[in-house]
């Protein structure tokens, strides 16, 4: 017999059942039918916690494993991609994953921190912090979503002190989707200490489950007011025995049937119980399935998956589900991951899908109405657009209506940068007051414990499962490639003959970064780690700290061909952890780019050409610089255009004007001093037998 622990399972259309682990070599079975035409059968197995599949994209499969391991595959589970964000901290063996197929896109975990949800899939996480009691991490804590109105979410934590810590545990409901949660550990009877299990209701979102497994007491707690009172239906009351015929076992799973919410189906330790009351009275099933624990049980098309322990994964076709599917349900508004451009001067695109129509939605921009968008009668995406006018931290969140009912987006947080001017050369060594303009998330320039001076410093240590950026918002007037710094670093090294950080197998890593736009970012040198000094390995092998004594020399060059000579390029230092191991971190001292150049903007150097920059910044809004060199002394006219080519401003009109650089603002305002309306402009430079043009775009 296979002795394999399984904990859940979820099934694809006609498909295989998705399981956590590796595939064994277990056996098909059959037992006796439990209903006409039904058959239960044993399906393959392995060793995991809990398993989930898209309904809208089967290709999309997230899996756990013990303490918070969690992964997600884009190609059906071929191959996988670990997704350290999904951890809430410390938290539970048997690692949870809460989710529903009403909403297939929103994805729950929970561990000491509060609640981990996604709303693309496990593609980006948040991690929402609980408020009141909560322990996150025992190993029956969970999470479970409705099958009616993915909007309300439950959460379970032991309810009395956890002796270890001396803290107390709680359960909590949101009905917003997980962005808030309520505790209601106080609606509960007193001889109730933890959950092993919550189910929910095919068609009643108020209506839930709360699954125990003490001896003597309640094994099944029915709400059906959103958690306000409660119902043992295992007919426990105040005895020691049932008067239901439930077992006094433990319990830890239960479906509804949605043909008939009557029939309920419960899972326990000794096999399956069934009752067609609707809790009135119970009986083991007589249908064949042994007498084993029963963990988790999934309603998927005209079956129900079982997973057991050490008995495998079942499934019984029941021809009530045919054709069953989840109802279809209101979706709330999703916010994608907030994008700037800085090839269009720094504009923010905010991409807001619209899942289900709605009679109004309004956007909200660090808690301030953004947007108002009107009825949409179906699905709808859209964009926004803003160009910041200073670096910080931004929040961006939706809430659209139906029918009296709100419906609420996640919150996207962003770190918006404000680009500064163009510069052909940058130095800086962090001590002596030279000004850089930089965002950071994570560093700091300071000086840290053991060093005598500034320098640019990762946290010491650096947290692992995150990134630490440092980028500079002056964007480099791309000519030699060089950059030069001094730097220590003391982070995890990966496994030997790993070739390339982009490799999960390289671990930790530091990296410099170079893009056109700010959205794509590529290497301008191969990743690194503490193998590239052996004073910084032993140093990482040691737990020792960085000191001003490991500072190592860096040069790199950047490839030719890589970015277009005199275009503007983005550079940023970033610092990888992974969830493993985790050392001092970064320190960088003495930063050179390009101080062989001297600046292209200075009137000192004679140009070689008539050229025209781009204007910047583009989009903008109030106003814009446009640069442009002359070689030779010339008459020069710049003007505005719009896009039917009409004439909206001439800016210069000048006969014999010097040779140099020059640069010019204009307003967004026409001849007549009024502001233009948002949308696609020309500016045109004539000199003497040259014409150059270039496109800009103004958004109010």
């Amino acid at each position: 017999q296979n002795t394999t622990q399984f904990y859940a399972a979820d099934k694809k259309p006609g498909e295989d059942v998705y399981i956590g682990g590796a595939q064994d070599n277990s056996t098909w079975h059959s037992g006796a039918n439990p209903g006409p035409n039904s058959q239960w059968s044993f399906d393959f197995g392995g060793d995991g916690a809990e398993v989930a599949w898209n309904a809208s994209d089967p290709n999309l499969v997230l899996g756990s494993s013990q303490g918070g391991g969690y992964n997600r595959s884009t190609d059906a589970g071929a191959t996988w991609t670990a997704i350290p964000a999904a951890k809430a901290g410390f938290s539970p063996f048997i690692s949870k994953l809460g989710y529903s197929h009403a909403d297939p896109d929103q994805v729950f975990t929970v561990g000491f921190n509060g609640v981990g949800r996604s709303d693309d899939f496990g593609a980006s996480w948040e991690i929402n912090p609980i408020t009141g009691n909560w322990l996150g991490y025992r190993p029956f804590d969970n999470v479970e979503v409705s099958n009616a109105d993915p909007r309300v979410v439950w959460i379970s934590s032991r309810l009395d002190i956890d002796p270890p810590i001396g803290r107390r545990g709680g359960i909590h409901i949101s009905r917003d989707g997980g962005l808030n949660f309520t505790e209601i550990s106080a609606n509960f009877p007193a001889n109730v200490i933890e959950a092993s299990g919550i189910a929910t209701h095919p068609s009643d979102p108020g209506t839930a489950y709360f699954l125990f497994s003490a001896p003597g007491r309640p094994k099944i707690l029915k709400t059906t007011d959103f958690g306000q009172t409660f119902v043992d239906i295992s007919g426990f009351g105040g005895s020691a025995s049932s008067t239901r015929g439930f077992p006094d076992v433990a319990t830890f799973s239960l479906v509804v049937m949605p043909f008939d919410t009557n029939i309920l189906w419960a899972g326990t330790e000794i096999g399956l119980f069934i009752s067609d009351d609707g809790g009135a009275s119970w009986a083991l099933t007589d249908s064949g399935f042994p007498t084993v624990s029963v963990f988790e049980m999934k309603l998927r098309e005209n079956q129900i998956v079982v997973a057991t322990y050490g008995r495998g994964i079942w499934s019984v076709e029941l021809p009530e589900l045919a054709n069953y599917s989840p109802p279809v349900v209101t979706l709330a508004p999703r916010l994608r991951p907030l994008e700037q451009d800085f090839s269009l001067g720094g504009a923010i695109f905010v991409k807001l899908d619209l899942r289900s129509s709605y009679d109004s939605t309004k956007v909200f921009l660090d808690g301030n109405l953004f947007a108002n968008i009107g009825v949409n009668d179906a699905p709808l995406d859209t964009l926004f657009s803003f160009v910041p006018t200073q670096s910080a931290p931004i929040s961006m969140s939706a809430m659209s209506f139906k029918n009296g009912d709100v419906y609420k987006s996640s919150q996207r947080t962003f770190q918006a940068i404000s680009l500064s001017q163009p510069v052909a050369s940058l130095a800086v060594d962090f001590n002596s007051g030279q000004f850089i303009d930089f965002v950071s998330n994570g560093f700091a320039i300071t000086t840290a414990v053991g060093f005598q001076d500034a320098a640019l410093h990762s946290p010491h240590p650096y947290p692992n499962g995150a990134e630490q950026i440092f980028t500079i918002t002056a964007p480099i007037i791309m000519s030699t490639g060089t950059i030069s710094f001094d730097e220590v670093v003391i982070v995890e090294p990966g496994i030997a003959g790993v070739p390339n950080h982009t490799n999960p197998n390289f671990f930790d890593f530091c990296v410099v970064e170079g893009s056109s736009d700010g959205i794509s970012w590529v290497a301008l040198a191969p990743g690194y780690d503490s193998r590239d000094d052996a004073s910084w390995l032993a140093t990482f092998s040691a737990g020792g700290p960085g000191t001003p004594a490991l500072f190592r020399p860096r040069n790199i060059t950047i490839q030719q061909g890589l970015f277009e000579q005199g275009s503007n390029i983005f550079i940023r230092f970033r610092l990888f952890g992974d969830a493993g191991l985790a050392g001092w971190g970064w320190a960088i001292d003495n930063l050179e780019i390009q101080s062989d150049v001297t600046s292209v903007a200075s009137d000192d150097l004679t140009p070689q050409t008539f050229s025209l920059a781009q204007n910047y910044p583009n989009p903008f809004n109030p106003t814009t610089t446009i640069n442009y060199t002359l070689p030779a002394v010339s008459d020069v006219k710049l003007s505005i255009y719009n896009i039917r080519g009409q004439r909206v401003r001439t800016l210069i009109e000048k006969k014999d004007q010097q040779v140099g650089t020059h640069s010019i603002k204009w307003n967004g305002r026409d001849e007549t001093g009024r502001s233009v309306s948002t949308g696609l402009y020309f500016y045109r430079l004539e000199t003497a037998g040259l014409v150059l043009s270039r496109k800009m775009t103004f958004i109010k």
